[in-house]
């Protein structure tokens, strides 16, 4: 059972997330740090996509979402796992809303990234 001030903050927590913009900003500033973390340059990752550089500067400007399975392949292309891409307060937050615990979820999400061929955490 949540505390009073545990349910207010994910209250407030859904209410940021709800707002689509949080997530692009978020996750973009995430692909681009984590392309910082390798030699690739926006136009390396957009001719391993076979896309225009234009996506990809959107994508990191949080101009527009990437889709689960993108964020798979940029975990691939950048050796990094979605706790990576992902805003920081997803795991907790989505542990809340499955009611199960933040290491449960976590040994899931090791199980998956196991299954897809990424590093685990």
């Amino acid at each position: 059972m949540l505390s009073d001030d545990e349910l207010k903050r994910y209250r407030e927590l859904l209410n940021a997330q709800n707002d689509s913009t949080y997530f692009k900003k978020e996750i973009g500033a995430n692909l681009k740090n984590a392309r910082a973390n390798t030699p690739l340059t926006q136009e390396d990752v957009a001719e391993i996509f076979d896309c225009d550089p234009r996506k990809i500067r959107r994508y990191e400007n949080g101009e527009v979402m990437c889709s689960l399975t993108q964020l798979i392949s940029f975990c691939k292309v950048y050796k990094c796992t979605l706790e990576d891409l992902m805003p920081a307060e997803t795991i907790s937050y989505v542990s809340s809303l499955a009611g199960m615990d933040t290491e449960m979820l976590k040994s899931m999400m090791n199980v998956f990234r196991k299954t897809v061929g990424l590093k685990t955490a």
